[in-house]
């Protein structure tokens, strides 16, 4: 199974690993989505590359980590990112709490407008 880089369904799934790439804004602010989480933290792992950009993660435990375009990582349960600059990423989550997690945040999102407005 393969998919184009820019063509990754929402919810692929490569034997047990969601595999993502993820587009997010400098300075977008996720503290809406993630609210009602464990701490209203993301307690999904990830492993990934950044492709481009540049993200500071703040854990649980209060320490701070930046990772920046080039960068391979390892983002562990209990997180919460803050874009510094314009990210891609390109992510690998188990896929039970992946999913649990775009569930959370489908019903977190703000409905879009009807179209014609």
């Amino acid at each position: 199974m393969h998919y184009p880089l820019t063509a990754i369904p929402p919810e692929a799934d490569l034997a047990g690993m969601a595999v993502s790439r993820t587009v997010l804004p400098r300075g977008i602010d996720l503290g809406p989505l993630f609210a009602g989480l464990p701490n209203d933290l993301c307690p999904c792992p990830h492993w990934g590359y950044l492709l481009e950009g540049r993200m500071a993660l703040r854990y649980q435990d209060g320490s701070v980590e930046e990772i920046h375009a080039g960068d391979v990582y390892y983002i562990g349960p209990g997180h919460f990112p803050t874009v510094l600059e314009d990210a891609v990423s390109l992510d690998f989550s188990p896929i039970g709490p992946w999913r649990e997690l775009l569930q959370h945040l489908a019903a977190r999102m703000p409905a879009a407008p009807a179209p014609g407005f």
